[in-house]
Order: C-alpha cells, then sequence, then structure tokens
C-alpha cells in the first residue's frame, strides 16, 4: 500500500482530506502519544503507509537519535526532558490548551540532515470523544542558522578588527621602541591569521550544511598542525604556556584534510582555554596507531549533565546567546568529511576531555 492508499477510521476522512491539503508535517497523536495519524507529508517523508505508521511515537516519526537508544524508548530517555516537542504535547495535554516550542532535534545516523532545528506547535482536539492532541511541526533550521551564523561572524570579525586597530595604533605611537615593534607586530599577525580563520570557518561551514564542501586530501604531520594550532590559541587567547602537548615532538604523518582537521582541534583547544580557570592547564595528548588518529583534548572544568546532553545540537552555548557552532561543527567535519568520530566524557573530578578519532589514511 502507497502513502497514499489511507485506511484510516470512518469518522476521520473529514479532517484527513484537509490535512492532506496541507505542505508541512502534520500528525496526531492519542494519549500514550502514539500516532493515530499523519497527513501526505509526513507518510512521504517516512516512505510508509498510514497503517505502517500508526502507533508510532513522535521520535520514531521524526528520526530522533535517542528515540530507541539504551532499551528506552521516546519518551523514557534521559535527552527527552530537554526536548521542546515532549514538552509541546505533554503542556497541550495538561492544559488543554495550544502550545507552541522550538526542538533542537539530533538525527540518527544515515540521516540526511544530522541536527534540525523544528517549530512544534500541539494542540489540543476532541474526537468522538476521544482526546487527542495534533503536531504540526515546520523546519526553522534556515533562519536559526542564518541568525547564529550572523551573529557568530559579526561577533568574532568584530573583535579581530578591533584588535588589529588597536595594535596598528600602539605601533604609530612606540615606533621608537624596537622590542615593543616586535611584540605588537606578533600579535598584529596573530589577529590577522584569527580574522582569516574566523571567516574561513563561516564559508566552509555554510558549505558543509548544504553538502557542497569537498575535503582536500593532503599528507602532512598531525603533530605539526596541533602545535601550530595551539600556538595561534595561545597568544590569541592571552593564554601562553596554559596548553601542553604531549608527546612534544613526535612525528605522526597522516593523509586527510589538513584545514577541517586544525578546525577540529582549534575549536577543540579554544573551548578548553575558555573554560579553564587562571592558572589551570589544557592537555593534548596524541597517538598513532592501528592506522588510526587519535587526539585527547583535557581541561579541568566539569560540564552541567543538561549542557552534556545538548553539547554537539546546533547553535547550544554555554557562552550565551548567538554562540555555539564549535562542537557541533567538530563533530560535523569528523563525521561528514573525514570519516571519523568526536566524542566527550565530564566529570567533576578529571573533568572534561574531548577525543578526536580519525583515520590516518582517509578514502578520497
Amino acid at each position: 500500500m502507497s502513502a497514499g492508499e489511507r485506511s484510516e477510521p470512518a469518522g476521520w476522512l473529514p479532517y484527513a482530506e484537509v490535512l492532506d491539503l496541507v505542505p508541512g508535517l502534520t500528525m496526531i497523536f492519542d494519549r500514550e502519544r502514539r500516532l493515530v495519524f499523519g497527513n501526505s507529508a509526513v507518510l512521504d517523508s517516512l516512505g510508509l503507509s498510514l497503517p505502517a505508521a500508526i502507533g508510532m511515537l513522535p521520535g520514531e516519526v521524526l528520526g530522533c537519535a535517542h528515540a530507541s537508544g539504551d532499551g528506552d524508548g521516546c519518551g523514557d530517555t534521559q535527552y527527552c526532558p530537554l526536548c521542546g516537542l515532549a514538552e509541546a504535547l505533554s503542556e497541550a495535554s495538561r492544559s488543554g490548551e495550544r502550545c507552541v516550542r522550538e526542538c533542537s532535534l539530533l538525527r540518527g545516523p544515515g540521516a540526511a540532515d544530522g541536527a534540525v532545528d523544528l517549530r512544534v506547535v500541539a494542540t489540543p482536539v476532541l474526537d468522538h470523544g476521544q482526546a487527542l492532541t495534533m503536531l504540526s511541526v515546520e523546519d526553522a533550521g534556515d533562519g536559526k542558522r542564518r541568525e547564529a551564523l550572523e551573529r557568530i561572524f559579526f561577533h568574532d570579525i568584530m573583535n579581530s578588527i578591533v584588535s588589529m586597530q588597536s595594535l596598528a595604533e600602539l605601533i604609530r605611537i612606540d615606533i621608537g621602541d624596537a622590542s615593543a615593534v616586535g611584540e605588537y607586530a606578533e600579535r598584529m599577525v596573530v589577529a590577522s591569521k584569527n580574522l582569516i580563520e574566523e571567516v574561513r570557518q563561516q564559508k566552509d561551514l555554510l558549505a558543509m550544511e548544504r553538502g557542497e564542501l569537498a575535503p582536500e586530501y593532503s599528507t602532512f604531520d598531525a603533530m605539526s598542525a596541533i602545535e601550530g594550532t595551539v600556538w595561534l590559541l595561545e597568544r590569541s587567547l592571552d593564554a601562553r604556556g596554559m596548553v601542553e602537548i604531549s608527546p612534544a615532538g613526535a612525528a605522526m604523518p597522516i593523509r586527510s584534510d589538513k584545514a577541517l582537521f586544525g578546525r577540529i582541534v582549534r575549536n577543540a583547544v579554544k573551548n578548553a582555554i575558555e573554560a579553564s580557570g587562571k592558572g589551570e592547564r589544557v592537555s593534548i595528548e596524541a597517538a598513532l596507531a592501528g592506522g588510526r588518529l587519535r587526539v585527547v583534548v583535557r581541561n579541568p572544568a566539569y560540564m552541567p549533565r543538561e549542557t552534556q546532553l545538548r553539547v554537539f545540537h546546533r547553535s547550544y552555548s554555554t557562552k550565551g546567546r548567538g554562540r555555539g557552532l564549535g562542537t557541533y561543527s567538530m563533530q560535523l567535519i569528523a563525521r561528514a568529511y573525514l570519516k571519523g568520530e568526536v566524542s566527550f566524557s565530564s566529570d567533576a573530578e578529571a573533568g572534561t576531555a574531548f577525543v578526536v578519532d580519525l583515520p590516518a589514511e582517509a578514502a578520497e
């Protein structure tokens, strides 16, 4: 039976025909949050007939990565209390009133889009004495991406430009002091390199989300790339001597995209430095074995549980509104372009560690 061949309860036919005309995803759930109706847009996205879809939970319908993990189902996982969709369904059922929420959904492996930002509207309805909830879902990702990128872009660009301008003024004032000129010149080099990297990072992120970025593979020394990234970050974040790298001076040749690899390391180290307090240290441990490169970036700070559950969500950040693409882009680059993985652990005693695991010989 195709998605267009329906077998609805007879009482549903009048508004089934109307809802099929709606281009957005529209679903109806019972008190147990089981699907009892989905319009054509929903069924087409699932590639199912209505009888096959009936009884599915919301996360199963939308392909949530946590919907069936660890033996728990949609609504029972540790992530569900933070889900805007679950909150909308619950609130609409409890209050009997229309409820609107935003939901950042992490899709399962194999999904075309790993993370989606949704606007969900839950509305209580009554059908033949049965209390139901109608849920409409629309993609809010384009607007959120544009807003986040604009805020991050202008925030970081302006910081770098102001820094370069201030340093230029200091050079002009102190031009007679050769030692001061050398120090200011180095800072200007750092600021300009950061400016270029920030522009490239935003440009590449847009291309990655559109599936338009083509990796450029080459053979390079991973340790040299890590050391270069640390040198730049320690100076731009006023954190000289804060980062320890081991094993120091070891050669680790890999074949991958050097710029994308550097971007993952940059985001991991930058986050670690910014999360650390004065006098605390960040460590980087790298190892090349079994045809894979493993890089571990540690800092002593502990991430609260809520932050851990959302750390790879797009636009989520503890640094304030308009930030939060760093960890998201790390995982996107590793999975989609370098055939690897980024994971993390965090506890009060050991602090936080981000682990980058990549093949040493990328399949081009």
